[in-house]
């Protein structure tokens, strides 16, 4: 079989991926502290009332993963995630306007501030769990 080519274009990375259950984009998930409560709600949706959280386990794990909100914890927590996401998918960084070698792309002001965001907006969603 031959191989796929390359995804070169940030459009073509986005029609790759199949589409989620819920339309989760920048402008319906907010920003700032309405972020974790919008993400809240989109969780809600997804969880059925029969299935019972187990607040505790997801608290306490979140915890070892993020043990604090300083801007260096949420900027290293969110590399080990992105870095991760970049060695299942090489080409995902093209989703983002991040450069395509890591130390660089880790360097840069716009992928420090992206990767905090998404492990900030995780934080606050954990850390709401109990109004669910």
């Amino acid at each position: 079989a031959l191989a796929a080519p390359p995804l070169t274009r940030r459009a073509d990375a986005l029609r790759a991926l199949p589409a989620p259950p819920l339309a989760l984009h920048r402008r319906e998930m907010g920003s700032g502290t309405d972020a974790g409560g919008t993400l809240l709600k989109v969780c809600a949706q997804l969880i059925s009332p029969a299935v019972k959280l187990n607040r505790a386990l997801i608290t306490d794990s979140w915890r070892a993963a993020c043990p604090d909100d300083t801007s260096k914890t949420l900027i290293a927590v969110g590399t080990l995630l992105f870095e991760h996401i970049f060695e299942l998918a090489p080409n995902a960084y093209e989703l983002w306007d991040f450069h395509p070698d890591k130390e660089t792309r880790i360097a840069t002001l716009l992928y420090k501030t992206h990767v905090s965001g998404v492990v900030r907006v995780v934080n606050d969603a954990v850390l709401e769990l109990d109004k669910l």
